[in-house]
């Protein structure tokens, strides 16, 4: 009676042991750059806000516009850059709404020559030089950078 009693007790806490570890919360080892997490503000315990993963590293998010004859691209918050894979005839550009203080949207076309058209939605406005011509290569010259400022309501052209 008392090896069974023994038996049981070891199955027991064996079968605790398994429920535990079955328990065990998983943890995402390769996140991807768009997954957010929750940071927490003067340590553990602290207000907690989320942020992206690549804003923990530094990363850029980029929009790959395809060649094509009118090719319509809507920028995110999570995309800084928006790249044209190949020639475009139109390219649609819409900046990112609602937008956050110092937002930054750069226009660059290393595979091929655009015709663009940048608009932004709502009561945003646009402020620079117009930029309706993107050519090959992706050089400074031949790109555009916008930063948005909340308090204005308004994108500038910085480049």
């Amino acid at each position: 009676m008392k090896r069974i009693k023994r038996l049981l007790a070891a199955l027991g806490i064996l079968l605790g042991l398994g429920v535990a570890a079955y328990a065990q919360t998983i943890i995402n080892q390769a996140p991807g750059p768009t997954d957010t997490v929750t940071v927490s503000v003067k340590g553990p315990g602290g207000t907690g806000y989320p942020t992206t993963i690549q804003a923990l590293r530094n990363a850029t998010g980029y929009t790959l516009a395809a060649a094509g004859t009118t090719v319509n691209t809507s920028a995110s918050q999570a995309s800084s850059k928006l790249l044209a894979t190949g020639a475009i005839t139109t390219w649609n550009i819409t900046l990112p709404s609602p937008a956050f203080d110092g937002e930054d949207v750069a226009v660059a076309c290393p595979g091929g020559s655009a015709t663009v058209s940048l608009g932004v939605l709502g009561t945003q406005t646009l402020v620079g030089t117009a930029f309706t011509a993107c050519t090959s290569g992706g050089v400074a010259a031949n790109t555009a950078e916008y930063v948005y400022s909340t308090s204005a309501n308004t994108w500038y052209r910085v480049q």
